[in-house]
């Protein structure tokens, strides 16, 4: 059964993230003020805005809270509300700008960010009581995906001797391991097993080791990789006639299909596994 949600125009709307085991939603929107970001529960019709002039937001895995930064004279503030923005409180404050959160597991946020004076990415946990530790420092290129569970990362980062590589880490070991596979995180979809990947990997040849940048469009196979026992599965390639661009890549839930838009097209494409 489907149904309208909204009858009424939402100027400025770019994105809605459902929050978990509730009838709520947060939406964010392009404002005069820069981002902002509102919440609305389906059932009591009640909107209330969380913040306006929003750098970066992640949703708590229990969708009962939500963390945003935003810029406080010279730094910005990293803010932890309830999820309709009420109880607010500062976390911490920084002076880098540019920041990307997430919110893998119940009492950790992440925080990746770029110093103005380095090309790297940082990598950095965040507790509930404010402490941060590093996580992977200055790292080029970074891209990461968090499993399902937040007790893996999946990431990507490159080098001019190795060019782009992928790894994962067991968060609660701190160990790296190499997957073998030279392709970006962001190409990269978890299954809800959180033990198996599925890839966007560029064929050979289609991406060199002088290319730092693994957002260039590249042809990419499709590869299935159980991190517990390293077999790989070549689901898509060789000699096919469809040039594939893996884009925003997603499993579903019961694991049989990979989900993705097509860069060269434009199009989403359904891969059964």
């Amino acid at each position: 059964k489907t149904g309208v949600l909204s009858d009424v125009r939402l100027p400025g709307f770019i994105r809605s993230y459902w929050l978990p085991y509730s009838n709520k939603v947060v939406s964010e929107f392009q404002d005069p003020a820069g981002i902002s970001y509102r919440s609305f529960d389906y059932q009591t019709k009640a909107t209330t805005t969380i913040g306006s002039d929003i750098t970066a937001f992640a949703v708590s895995p229990d969708g009962r809270q939500v963390a945003y930064m935003k810029p406080i004279e010279d730094a910005s503030a990293l803010f932890i509300s309830d999820s309709d923005g009420s109880a607010p409180r500062t976390l911490m404050t920084t002076r880098v700008r540019e920041v990307r959160l997430d919110w893998p597991v119940k009492n950790t946020l992440s925080m990746a960010s770029r110093r103005p004076d380095r090309a790297g990415t940082d990598l950095s946990a965040i507790g509930l009581d404010g402490t941060l530790t590093v996580m992977m420092s200055n790292r080029e290129n970074l891209e990461y995906a968090w499993s399902p569970d937040g007790s893996r990362l999946l990431y990507s980062y490159f080098t001019p001797e190795e060019g782009v590589s992928l790894w994962y880490r067991e968060t609660g070991s701190g160990l790296d391991i190499p997957l073998g596979l030279a392709t970006s995180a962001r190409k990269c979809a978890w299954h809800d097993n959180t033990m198996t990947i599925t890839c966007g990997v560029p064929a050979k040849n289609s991406l060199g080791r002088d290319v730092p940048a693994d957002r260039s469009a590249t042809v990419d196979d499709i590869v299935t990789l159980n991190l517990t026992t390293g077999e790989q599965n070549r689901q898509y390639g060789g000699t096919s006639a469809t040039l594939i661009g893996v884009i925003e890549p997603l499993v579903s839930s019961s694991g049989n299909y990979f989900v993705f838009t097509n860069l060269f097209d434009q199009r989403l494409y359904l891969f059964p596994l």
